[in-house]
C-alpha cells in the first residue's frame, strides 16, 4: 500500500435479513463519502457469504488518507431490495481529537448508530 495511506476496519452489529433462497441475495452495502462535499458514494457490496462471522459483520476499508473526510453509512439488502441506511457517520483520519494520530498501536473508536454499530481501528502501517 503506497505511503501516506491508511487501513480502517468498520464493524457493525448484524440486522435481520430476512431469509432467502440464494444466500447471494442477502448482505450488507456500504456507503463512503470522501470530503465534504461529494455527493456521490464509493458503495461497496459485502455479501452475507463473505463475512467472516455474519453475527458480528465488518469490513475493511484501505487506501484512507489524513485528513480526509469520510462519511460512512451502512444499509442490508436481501432479494426484496435495500433497508434503510444507517445514521451517517462521520471520520477525520489524524483530527486532532481523533485517536488516530500519533500511535504506532491499533486504535479503536466506537461509533453508536442506529441500528447498527460501527467500531473505527486504525492499523499501523
Amino acid at each position: 500500500m503506497p505511503d501516506g495511506h491508511f487501513t480502517t476496519i468498520i464493524e457493525w452489529s448484524a440486522v435481520e435479513l430476512g431469509n432467502a433462497s440464494e444466500i447471494n441475495d442477502l448482505g450488507y452495502k456500504i456507503f463512503v463519502y470522501i470530503s465534504e462535499t461529494a455527493s456521490d458514494a464509493v458503495v461497496l457490496d459485502m455479501p452475507l457469504r463473505a463475512l467472516v462471522d455474519p453475527q458480528q459483520p465488518s469490513a475493511r476499508l484501505d487506501g484512507l488518507r489524513l485528513m480526509y473526510k469520510y462519511t460512512v453509512q451502512v444499509a442490508g439488502y436481501n432479494s426484496g431490495g435495500l433497508g434503510p441506511r444507517s445514521e451517517a457517520r462521520s471520520l477525520r483520519l489524524g483530527a486532532m481529537n481523533s485517536p488516530f494520530i500519533g500511535s504506532s498501536s491499533l486504535k479503536t473508536m466506537s461509533i453508536y448508530l442506529l441500528p447498527i454499530l460501527f467500531t473505527l481501528r486504525r492499523f499501523a502501517l
